[in-house]
């Protein structure tokens, strides 16, 4: 047995400590030997994929599987895309209960349904408004489409 296969938590540990303490400096040396090796890199990552492409496959299959019905996840990802496109809210906890038992679209009254069509739910927004609550209405898609994005002067 090797010495570290004996020792192999408390160097984990040891590792990690110098890490956290050396954290700056780690990053640094990691991008300058990455833009020294970036060809090389690139090509090792490439072959490590073309090597593993049915397990990620086959991983990534699994992980949506699991993921594909969970509503903790679902509103996770919904929260984390409403911050993307800059819609901003006091509580997206609370916004997220509002869309997901808002039925009708506020405009055309149109029943509200999963997924990409037309009367798919979708949540409007200001895009001008970018230091306060910007959110107007829960619509349809199409109505979205429909509303102008700049404000009327």
């Amino acid at each position: 047995m090797s010495y570290y296969e004996k020792n192999r938590e408390k160097l984990l540990v040891k590792r990690k400590l110098y890490y956290q303490e050396n954290k700056e400096k780690e990053r640094l040396q990691r991008r300058i030997r990455y833009q020294n090796n970036r060809e090389t890199e690139l090509l090792q990552r490439k072959i490590h994929y073309l090597n593993n492409k049915e397990t990620e496959l086959l991983r990534n299959k699994e992980y949506y599987e699991k993921t594909k019905f969970n509503p903790e996840v679902h509103k996770r990802n919904k929260i984390k895309d409403w911050k993307r496109i800059g819609i901003i809210f006091f509580d997206y906890d609370l916004l997220y209960e509002i869309y997901e038992n808002t039925s009708h679209c506020d405009f055309c009254n149109v029943k509200l349904e999963r997924g990409k069509k037309s009367n798919s739910r979708c949540l409007d927004h200001d895009h001008y408004i970018t230091d306060y609550d910007n959110v107007r209405n829960v619509l349809c898609m199409k109505c979205n489409k429909q509303l102008p994005k700049q404000p009327e002067i």
